[in-house]
């Protein structure tokens, strides 16, 4: 497959956007093959995909604790 950042075979990733400034390739190390990528307008459509979790880089050392130590039953 030929494209705007060069030649790209499909064994390389999943997915490809080239843009001006490079290209984003998006892989799929897991042998089951299960990537999903949506496309999603406004926060209330974003909101649908929230899960809970922790935000990392805006949680205090004592919440990343927390989470990190936090049995589950899953």
């Amino acid at each position: 497959m030929e494209g705007k950042g060069g030649p790209h075979s499909r064994q390389a990733g999943s997915c490809r956007f080239d843009f001006p400034t490079g290209t984003l390739l998006l892989t799929e190390a897991g042998s089951k093959k299960r990537a999903s990528l949506y496309l999603v307008q406004g926060e209330t459509a974003l909101a649908s995909f929230d899960r809970g979790a922790l935000e990392v880089l805006d949680s205090s050392l004592a919440d990343f604790r927390s989470a990190l130590t936090k049995e589950t039953t899953h």
